[in-house]
Parts: C-alpha cells; structure tokens; sequence
C-alpha cells in the first residue's frame, strides 16, 4: 500500500459505516424506525428533508458532504475516549494530481507516518511498514468507531446527514452526466 492509498482509508471506513447505516435504513417499510442489521440498535430517522427548486450544483454538494464529514468527526471526537482514534480532517494537496482534497485521518495513522519520516533510515521500507501498522490497526478502528455509532444517537445523526448527501450527489451527478463526458457545474 502506497501512501496515496493510506490517506484514503479514513474516508473509505466513513463510506463502509454510510453503507451499512444504508443497510439497517433498507427495509420492508412496515417500521417508521428502520432498525440496525443486527437488530441491536433502532437508527433514528432523519430529521431534514432536502428540497431545492433548482438544480444542484455539484461543488456546492460537495462542499455540504465536507461540513458533513466534518459534522461526524467533531461528534464522533466528542465521545471517543481513545486518543489514538481522534480523528483530524484538513486540506491535502495529492501529489500525483496536485488536486485538493479533503482528508479525515485517526491519530495513529499521523503517528505511523511521522515516525517512518524521523526515523532516516531507508524510506520506502518505513513507509511501508508504517502503511502494514496502519493496516494492523484499521480494522480495531472500524469497530469503535461502529460502536460508538451504535451507542449515541447524536452520531448517528451526523452519520446519516453524511450519507444521504453522498446519496444526493451520486443522483444529482449521475443526472447530469447522462450522455455526456464533460460537465461544467
């Protein structure tokens, strides 16, 4: 795994817990609380309808999906315990692209690849066994991090605006892409 890769694991756990926030959502409709898929937990539903009388702008889509994201880390922080879990979102520039793009990591994903960078020995090993630690540790971070969904509504919440506007864009994208290469938002 690349480093490239590596960022890019904080948001695909975010897209398995919409996924699965889609899953316990889905259901015969007989319920007006959709229940979790374990059966565990009743998932609360969402308080806000999106309505709009124009068409969507894409980017500005994109920018709700940011706040979003950033809506559930703050929450999710907020009730994490655990301090190699706490989960910062910023700005990156990728290199291959030099396109920016939001990025949410847990603390010891930072850690793993500060230390790979201090330690001056060969890089590529480092960063390489720095990309296995993380990978060690993701699926641990999965399962808080679904734990703590499943216990605070709050998170729950956030979680689900997140993944109703991910649904929102991929319609409104899909929609404007029909037929065409190019689009301009």
């Amino acid at each position: 795994m690349n480093h490239k890769q590596a960022l890019f694991l904080p948001l695909v756990c975010v897209m398995s817990l919409a996924a699965a926030y889609s899953v316990a959502t889905a259901g015969d409709g007989a319920s007006p609380m959709p229940k979790d898929p374990d059966d565990t937990i009743q998932v609360p539903p969402i308080d806000e309808v999106i309505v709009s009388g124009h068409k969507d702008k894409l980017s500005a889509l994109r920018a709700e999906i940011v706040k979003a994201e950033d809506a559930y880390y703050d929450a999710y922080n907020q009730i994490n315990t655990d301090a190699q879990y706490r989960t910062s979102c910023h700005i990156e520039t990728a290199t291959a692209t030099r396109q920016r793009v939001h990025v949410c990591k847990p603390q010891f994903v930072e850690d793993a690849y500060d230390e790979a960078l201090m330690t001056g020995g060969d890089l590529g090993s480092d960063l390489a066994f720095a990309s296995f630690r993380i990978e060690s540790r993701m699926p641990m971070y999965k399962a808080h991090m679904r734990e703590l969904a499943h216990k605070d509504p709050n998170l729950r919440k956030a979680l689900g605006r997140y993944y109703a506007l991910t649904q929102q864009y991929g319609a409104v994208r899909k929609e404007k892409f029909k037929g065409k290469w190019l689009v301009w938002d």
